[in-house]
C-alpha cells in the first residue's frame, strides 16, 4: 500500500480465494511505514466487493482471461502494416515474451516480424 499496485494486487487475490471458499482471511496486517496504508486497506477491501457485486465476471483468478500473447498476436494481426502505436506502462515482460513467439495459427510470422510490420511506435 506504498509505492506500487502490487499490494493493492496481493488484496484482491487473497480476497478472491476468499469469496471461493478457499482461504479464510483471519486478518490483514501493514508492514508499510506509511501510516495512510493500514488506513486504505479496509477501504480497499470495500471498494473490491462493491466492484466485484456491480460487475460480475468469469474470469476467476486469471485462469479463465485469454492469453496475453494470444490477444497482442490478434490484434497485431488484424491491422495493417505500419500503423499501430503500443503504449505501456511498468514492466515490458509481456512484450517481451510476444517477441520471441514462434509463428503459429494467428500468423505466419514470429512475434519480432509480426511487431516490426505492424507497429510504428512503442511508447513508454
Amino acid at each position: 500500500m506504498e509505492s506500487d499496485v502490487d499490494d493493492v494486487a496481493a488484496l484482491v487475490v487473497l480476497y478472491g480465494f476468499a469469496n471461493r471458499g478457499e482461504a479464510e482471511i483471519l486478518g490483514t496486517i501493514s508492514s508499510s511505514l506509511n501510516s495512510w496504508s493500514a488506513q486504505l486497506m479496509p477501504l480497499i477491501i470495500i471498494l473490491i466487493s462493491q466492484i466485484a457485486e456491480k460487475f460480475p465476471q468469469d474470469a476467476g483468478l486469471g485462469e479463465n482471461v485469454p492469453n496475453t500473447n494470444m490477444v497482442y498476436r490478434e490484434i497485431l494481426n488484424s491491422q495493417p502494416d505500419n500503423s499501430m502505436v503500443i503504449a505501456t506502462a511498468g514492466y515490458l515482460t509481456n512484450l517481451s515474451k510476444l517477441s520471441r513467439i514462434y509463428p503459429d495459427k494467428i500468423s505466419p510470422l514470429p512475434g519480432e516480424k509480426l511487431e516490426e510490420q505492424k507497429v510504428i511506435h512503442l511508447q513508454e
